[in-house]
């Protein structure tokens, strides 16, 4: 692995609020288990940390398909809550707080209780990143990646990821093995990208355990099993991740890997469909099953 680099390497100052510590679980599962973020969110919420309305915010407004229908809530309580609070969050970020910078980031770049305003979140994530604030530093990978609010850069994307992994963030971990799996960034290598996977779904990471299932599946940088790419889709959908949520509905279907078992792939495949994954490719898939 690459050396960190120096422009990271600040003293990461920010005070520590009422909630941090289910604030952070519920960061640490972003993207990965949106149930149990949301969890630890409300957690965070109800002791008044301003990151977990935010994230509540985001969660309701934009992934509520993700949570069972009783979970979800109106997203503008919560943004009223952060509008509220938004000139405070402001003051703190300009004093140098580097988790005020980075939740000001988050607010420009997803238009939370403020005007969207991409190139203003990627100012204030590097702010916070050059202290050596992990998430803050994912997320600018993630800005260069994606080429949100900044130009699309690969490479420093995946630059930006190796740092952060170095730190223990779990999602830069497996977005590594990704840029090493598809060559965004780096020499394409399927084998490498699959240690990093490994590294990541370990704990608990569920895309990680999604993509191990996939190369299984293909046999690239993995060798083929079927039975180990179901069970690899398995303890992903389990945490609601709806992509292996459609894939483990198919192997019970197809008998790739499991027995078939119809009832229990049409159970998982309404699943997925409740998160709204890929419609198309669902509903043609329910009507092979009923025909059949």
């Amino acid at each position: 692995d690459d050396d960190d680099d120096d422009d990271f390497e600040g003293e990461c100052k920010f005070v520590a609020l009422p909630g941090q510590e289910s604030f952070d679980q519920g960061l640490s599962m972003w993207g990965s288990d949106f149930r149990t973020a949301a969890t630890h969110m409300r957690v965070a919420a109800r002791a008044g940390h301003i990151g977990g309305e935010i994230y509540l915010f985001r969660v309701f407004s934009t992934y509520a398909k993700t949570l069972p229908p009783t979970e979800v809530q109106d997203p503008e309580v919560w943004r009223e809550r952060v509008a509220a609070r938004l000139g405070w969050l402001q003051e703190q970020a300009h004093r140098g707080d580097a988790q005020m910078q980075f939740l000001l980031g988050v607010c420009l770049h997803f238009g939370v209780a403020v005007e969207q305003d991409g190139r203003k979140g990627v100012w204030w994530h590097a702010r916070s990143a050059r202290q050596g604030h992990v998430p803050s530093i994912f997320g600018l990978g993630h800005c260069f990646f994606h080429g949100t609010g900044v130009g699309r850069d690969p490479v420093t994307a995946f630059h930006l990821f190796q740092i952060a992994a170095q730190r223990g963030h779990v999602s830069s971990t497996c977005w590594v093995g990704y840029c090493y799996d598809l060559g965004e960034g780096v020499a394409q290598n399927p084998q490498r990208g699959a240690q990093f996977y490994r590294r990541a779904a370990a704990r608990g990471e569920a895309s990680s355990q999604f993509n191990l299932g996939v190369l299984s599946a293909s046999g690239m940088g993995l060798p083929l099993d079927l039975a180990q790419a179901a069970a690899h889709y398995q303890r992903s959908a389990r945490q609601g991740y709806a992509p292996a949520q459609l894939n483990v509905a198919i192997c019970l279907q197809e008998a790739g890997g499991v027995v078939r078992d119809r009832q229990r792939a049409l159970a998982w495949l309404h699943r997925a469909r409740r998160q709204g994954e890929d419609c198309t490719q669902c509903l043609a898939f329910l009507r092979s099953v009923y025909v059949s």
